[in-house]
């Protein structure tokens, strides 16, 4: 069962949600086949758009939002740290769950036009936080 499209719309629309590309079920659930191994996978619209118009980086804007990415992350990871230092097990081991559960997305977001910025900004902050808590 595929989902229709808003009334009104026949083609995509401006995030890129065209009719039958989104299926409510997970593959097969249906009965049918799975095409999905065999289909190219696709960025979303505003990224193809992105790269197709060879606008360069924005740099910036983008700086500033890895700064002050940046500054959210490496404090909330400073504040963990030096919360748990009693600890120093309970701390290490917590600044590894969250590491490890921002790498996912930070890795997957390094090549988007705006969260590259972000991905970059925590990553550092991360690194930051890591080298403050290990001086003081």
């Amino acid at each position: 069962m595929q989902p229709t499209p808003p009334s009104g719309s026949e083609g995509p629309d401006d995030f890129g949600w065209e009719p039958g590309s989104v299926a409510l079920a997970g593959p097969g659930s249906d009965g049918e086949p799975d095409d999905t191994e065999n289909e190219p996978v696709r960025d979303w619209a505003w990224v193809e758009e992105w790269r197709e118009s060879g606008e360069r980086p924005a740099w910036a804007p983008g700086v500033a939002v890895a700064v002050f990415t940046g500054l959210v992350v490496g404090m909330a990871v400073l504040v963990l740290s030096k919360g748990l230092a009693s600890m120093p097990w309970l701390a290490v081991s917590s600044n590894v769950l969250v590491a490890l559960g921002l790498a996912p997305a930070l890795w997957l977001s390094r090549h988007l036009p705006v969260l590259r910025w972000v991905s970059a900004g925590a990553a550092a902050g991360v690194l930051i936080a890591w080298i403050g808590a290990l001086i003081s």
